[in-house]
């Protein structure tokens, strides 16, 4: 874990935080918030935020849970779908800046999802939980499914955007699969028992 402290370790913004509301713009229902309100355990000390944008779900885990570190993974490029936005250019500078009250309990890995969990695996890394809100399309979603499941099997695995197509198959597939017992919540799933 100290050589991802020393790599990923958060740093500094040249922005100023932009945080309507009282915290960044972003995507987390409240039954999301319900949800990881409840996954995410008093005596959890490390979470894995998959698809941080600005930063609204780990603001979230971070002030809900002070005593977890939060590592967030995400290539701070966009979606496909997020292309034409214009605040794309200073995305990860506004995610740093959104994050600054937090940044001594964040890690920010600003790669591929795959290259991010690969540092996690190879550095003996073992999260708590696991948030999963990267791509949403079908494939995208099984081979996330495919590789972190099996890697993290003591991690609570959860994820976002259960209302769209592609994940909603891709994770019902999996769940079935390997007879795992799936909840959800409207746009939030989890595994309930997830060991392989």
């Amino acid at each position: 874990m100290e050589a991802l402290i020393k790599k990923y370790a958060l740093g500094t913004s040249s922005l100023l935080p932009i945080l309507p509301d009282g915290e960044p713009e972003g995507w987390l229902a409240d039954t999301n918030r319900e949800v990881l309100k409840r996954l995410i355990r008093p005596e959890f000390r490390l979470v894995v935020d998959g698809g941080s944008w600005k930063g609204c779900s780990a603001y979230f885990m971070c002030k809900c849970h002070p005593s977890c570190k939060v590592v967030c993974i995400d290539s701070w490029k966009g979606s496909p779908e997020h292309q034409s936005r214009s605040d794309l250019p200073e995305l990860f500078e506004q995610f740093k800046a959104n994050m600054s009250i937090f940044s001594y309990r964040i890690l920010a890995i600003r790669d591929d999802w795959r290259k991010g969990i690969w540092e996690l695996i190879e550095n003996d890394v073992s999260p708590d939980l696991i948030y999963i809100d990267w791509q949403h399309e079908y494939d995208d979603v099984r081979s996330q499914l495919e590789l972190i499941v099996p890697a993290f099997p003591d991690a609570v695995i959860c994820g976002d955007d259960f209302n769209k197509p592609g994940v909603n198959r891709a994770v019902r597939e999996y769940a079935d699969r390997f007879q795992l017992a799936l909840k959800d919540n409207v746009t939030i799933w989890w595994f309930e028992k997830h060991n392989l």
